[in-house]
C-alpha cells in the first residue's frame, strides 16, 4: 500500500517503480506504472510481477561466495558458466574478463569477441555509454552496487528490456579488482505490462462512453472515477469530483 501511494503521489510523470518482495518461499520482481486516461487524468497504478526466485538464489550464492573468497576473483564454474542468469566479470578498466553462456546468448556475441573489450567497444549504441559510465562510477567509488533498467537492441534486432545489476569486487585489503554483473531480460514482462495497460485504457474509454451514469468510489466514499454521463447528470466536472465525497 505504501509503494502504491508513493508512486501515485509522484503523479502522471512518475518513472517506472521497481521493487522486490518474498512470498511463500518465492522471490518476485514487481513494477508499478501510473495509469492515466486520454485526458491525462490519473486513474490508478498498474502492477506487474515476475518470479525471480532462481536468479535471487544465485545472487545470494554469489554474495556468499564473494565474501568467502575475499581477495580472490575466481568464482566456481557452477555459479558463473552453468547457471541460467546472464553473468560477467569486469576488470578495473571495465573490460570483460569472464562471461557465461547465458550472457552470450542474451547479447548475441561470441566469447572471443567479448573478452578484453568494454561495453562501448562491443555494442555501438547509446545505452552502452550509460552502462560504461556506471561501470566507471562504481570503480572510482570503490564500493557499492547499482541496478538500472534499460532498453537496448537485442541480437534479433528487436527491442530488449533488461535489468542490469552490478557490484564492486574488492580484495581483503580493500583494493578494487573489478566488477561482477548480472542481467535479467524483462522484455516479456514489459510486453504483458503494455497489454494490460492497453486493456485498462480500453475499459476506461468504454465506461466513459456508456450512456448510463457510472461512478466508482473507494472505501472512504471518495470518487475515483466518473464517466461523461455522470458529469452531465450532476452538472459537475470530473476533475472537481475525483478524490472528494458527496458531502
Amino acid at each position: 500500500l505504501a509503494l502504491d501511494r508513493a508512486v501515485l503521489g509522484r503523479g502522471a510523470e512518475a518513472p517506472l517503480e521497481l521493487s522486490e518482495f518474498s512470498h511463500r518461499g518465492r522471490h518476485y520482481l514487481q513494477t508499478r506504472t501510473v495509469m492515466i486516461d486520454s485526458q491525462g487524468l490519473l486513474r490508478g497504478v498498474l502492477i506487474a510481477s515476475l518470479d525471480v526466485t532462481e536468479k535471487h538464489q544465485i545472487e545470494q550464492a554469489l554474495a556468499e561466495e564473494r565474501e568467502r573468497l575475499g581477495d580472490q576473483i575466481v568464482l566456481t564454474r557452477s555459479l558463473i558458466d552453468e547457471n541460467p542468469s546472464a553473468m560477467y566479470l569486469k576488470d578495473r578498466q571495465g573490460r570483460y574478463v569472464t562471461v557465461n553462456d547465458a550472457w552470450l546468448k542474451m547479447v548475441g556475441v561470441t566469447r572471443e569477441r567479448a573478452i578484453g573489450r568494454n561495453v562501448l567497444e562491443l555494442f555501438p549504441e547509446q545505452e552502452s555509454e550509460r552502462y560504461h559510465a556506471e561501470d566507471m562510477r562504481l570503480l572510482a567509488q570503490g564500493e557499492g552496487s547499482s541496478e538500472v533498467e534499460s532498453l537496448r537492441t537485442g541480437p534479433d534486432g528487436k527491442p530488449q528490456w533488461v535489468i542490469v545489476r552490478k557490484a564492486v569486487l574488492r580484495r581483503a585489503d580493500g583494493e578494487v579488482i573489478g566488477l561482477i554483473g548480472a542481467n535479467t531480460d524483462i522484455t516479456r514482462l514489459k510486453q504483458v505490462e503494455a497489454q494490460l495497460a492497453e486493456r485498462a485504457k480500453f475499459i476506461s474509454e468504454l465506461v466513459d462512453a456508456l450512456p448510463v451514469s457510472i461512478a466508482l468510489r473507494d472505501t472512504e466514499c471518495r470518487f475515483v472515477q466518473v464517466n461523461r454521463t455522470w458529469e452531465r447528470y450532476f452538472n459537475l466536472r470530473r476533475e472537481d469530483a475525483l478524490g472528494r465525497r458527496f458531502i
